[in-house]
């Protein structure tokens, strides 16, 4: 799957956060539904998968269907957002996609990735804080570019 056109987040939760504590489905299903919030204030008609529902044979394949607590688009049932989580004993780490193109060309994304977070921060019983970007000079983004693109770095994945 081409991921060109996403919306991209990644969220890492602190072991011991109690929304970490929960089992996966539980934490998947929370933050996808702030996601599905802020679809929804965009003007997009955003849902929950529910449980059995869709066809089984495309599991796993990137927007192609939706698993449980993905977000779909609720005229259509296209799915619109997925998500992958990973635990260890420092955390969570959450990372998922919204794709662009199923949204549609109206959403604001800025505005949106506010009120996500504004979401997500009630749901995780913290204040959102506005962080900007890294600052980085260009010979760093080369050399970061170079490293991550290298034949030695793609292959010990």
């Amino acid at each position: 799957m081409d991921h060109r056109q996403d919306w991209t987040y990644a969220l890492v939760i602190p072991r011991g956060h109690p929304l970490e504590a929960e089992r996966a489905a539980a934490s998947y299903r929370a933050i996808h539904a702030c996601l599905a919030d802020g679809l929804r204030v965009q003007g997009v008609e955003a849902v929950l998968q529910r449980p059995n529902e869709g066809a089984a044979e495309a599991r796993g394949v990137c927007f192609q269907r939706a698993e449980v607590h993905d977000v779909i688009h609720a005229g259509t049932g296209e799915k619109l957002a997925g998500a992958a989580q990973k635990r260890n004993k420092r955390g969570l780490l959450f990372q998922g996609s919204i794709w662009r193109p199923a949204a549609g060309l109206a959403v604001d994304w800025e505005k949106f990735g506010e009120d996500f977070a504004t979401g997500l921060a009630a749901v995780l019983g913290i204040e959102a804080e506005r962080t900007p970007w890294p600052e980085l000079a260009d010979d760093e983004v080369s050399g970061l570019a170079e490293r991550y693109a290298s034949p030695e770095w793609l292959e010990s994945r």
